[in-house]
């Protein structure tokens, strides 16, 4: 039975490895494998010729990053379809290896020697690090034609991915037709909130008055963030609100999340509030319980601990994650030194997101991490470590 939404055959082939492992189960046969393998390639090498041709025209933030998830899940299923033949202990530190500079070559090595030769002139050449049109090149398998970019895009809004959707339909909005108008409406029931909100935001931007008409007569979402879009749409206010997928880029561009994928920063992203700070107004001050964390939209703050400036933070930086985290006293105050906006999350929300995506629990702790080095080294009257120095030393 082929499982269409490829997410849910990464889990399938996650517990199946997992099984096999435990069980000590007899290895999948090298044809049962490799024919596996091969239709996953043939889908991924698909996508990938699709969204070379379309990517002049739809090349925004948000579909390069999905597309990319796309390519980076596709190689993770490969690698627990391999689980199902061999030692899944190697193929383990193969998957956490391949994502980090310093170790891909390993990774490679220890990859290219585990295979046998006709499987490693299909999974090899998808791992190797080259560029899309050679990627494509290099496909031992068959790939489809790749259709008109336009067609690839609205084929993109029926995939079982919502945030794919969503970025799909927000990169259609820049060239907006009767054909993007319809895919935006079909979807305003779609189950996704995300994808429910975008498909409002593009239809509106597509034709506000269609958009207007055919709001006016149906019940307000159940979902209280959709609703509110549907009030503004009503009301022409639409544009005084930032979208989810929208905070979802300025999240992104926070060195705290940098690492973090743009699709697990949507739950976070539906739930930050936009707070504005005037010139000289204190965001929050020292000795007070807080319960948010602020990434700065636009502006500087200025860090003060006992009268001593510690940081001046812009655009991308955040603050306030300590206080958040251990639910202690702020040990600073911040103050807006110019007119500044920020996203703001607040710690039961956090919380909760935290349970589901642990890559922004590692983008917190890696944050706190370099800022205690950095504070440790200033003690010592030493040169603090670049960003780039820790970066470094985490990948070590």
């Amino acid at each position: 039975m082929k499982i269409d939404d490829p997410q849910v055959r990464l889990r399938v082939l996650g517990t199946l490895a997992r099984v096999r492992d435990e069980l000590s189960l007899l290895p999948l046969s090298l044809a049962d494998v490799q024919d596996r393998i091969e239709l996953e390639l043939s889908e991924a090498y698909a996508s990938l010729a699709g969204w070379q041709r379309a990517k002049q025209d739809y090349g925004t933030p948000l579909m390069e990053q999905s597309m990319l998830l796309l390519e980076r899940r596709a190689g993770e299923r490969i690698l627990r379809t391999l689980e199902l033949r061999y030692a899944r202990a190697p193929l383990h530190l193969v998957r956490r290896a391949l994502n980090r500079p310093s170790r891909r070559a390993n990774a490679m090595e220890l990859l290219d020697g585990m295979m046998e030769p006709s499987l490693r002139a299909l999974v090899l050449p998808f791992f190797d690090d080259r560029s899309l049109e050679e990627l494509l090149e290099s496909a031992q398998v068959d790939v489809a034609p790749a259709p008109e970019p336009v067609d690839f895009m609205l084929a993109q809004c029926r995939h079982p991915k919502p945030f794919l959707v969503a970025s799909a339909l927000d990169a259609l909005s820049h060239t907006p037709s009767p054909k993007v108008f319809a895919a935006a409406f079909a979807r305003w029931d779609h189950p996704s909130r995300l994808v429910r909100e975008t498909a409002l935001v593009v239809a509106v931007k597509v034709d506000p008055e269609r958009t207007r008409e055919r709001l006016a007569d149906r019940a307000l979402d159940v979902d209280e963030i959709v609703a509110g879009r549907v009030t503004a749409i009503l009301e022409g206010r639409e544009n005084d609100m930032l979208t989810t997928l929208e905070k979802v880029l300025l999240l992104k561009s926070a060195h705290i999340f940098g690492r973090v994928d743009a699709e697990d920063l949507a739950p976070m992203a539906r739930v930050a509030a936009e707070k504005h700070f005037d010139k000289r107004e204190v965001v929050f001050r020292e000795g007070e319980f807080g319960d948010m964390l602020y990434v700065v939209v636009r502006g500087h703050v200025v860090v003060e601990k006992g009268g001593h400036v510690l940081a001046e933070l812009g655009r991308g930086e955040s603050f306030g994650e300590m206080a958040v985290l251990d639910e202690e006293p702020r040990n600073a105050t911040v103050t807006a030194t110019e007119a500044t906006d920020v996203l703001a999350v607040g710690s039961e929300a956090l919380y909760e997101i935290l349970q589901e995506r642990v890559e922004i629990a590692e983008g917190i702790i890696r944050v706190l991490s370099q800022r205690l080095r950095i504070s440790d080294a200033a003690r010592r009257t030493e040169p603090p470590p670049s960003e780039q120095e820790l970066e470094e030393r985490e990948e070590d």
